[in-house]
């Protein structure tokens, strides 16, 4: 389920439904980090990639019938508006994320 989750986040990538942000000094287009259990979702901050994620993650709860957490998931914005930061919060029904933080023991 995994590779077929990377998947589908590669392919709305390819096909530009889903803008990821670019880091570094080479501007590598970075969209997702996963690890285990664990995944973090880098985006721009539109309501397009939100509503994307969502896709992703009750796509997620129905391909393995389980469910994802929101009282875990938390969201973050980095240079943008606090009333967008709360209007995606409502979107996914999540927690906002206080930034920065901890991630595998590297500080974001």
């Amino acid at each position: 389920m995994a590779e077929g989750f990377v998947g589908m986040v590669r392919m709305t990538t390819r096909k530009q439904l889903l803008q990821g942000v670019k880091v570094g000094e080479r501007d590598i287009l970075v969209n997702m980090l996963q690890f285990v259990d664990d995944t973090l979702f880098l985006s721009q901050a539109n309501t397009q990639n939100i509503m994307i994620i969502k896709s992703f993650l009750k796509c997620f709860e129905l391909g393995l019938g389980l469910k994802v957490d929101f009282s875990k998931t938390k969201l973050g914005g980095v240079r943008i508006e606090v009333n967008m930061v709360l209007r995606y919060v409502e979107i996914l029904n999540c927690k906002i994320m206080n930034l920065p933080f901890t991630y595998f023991g590297m500080r974001i």
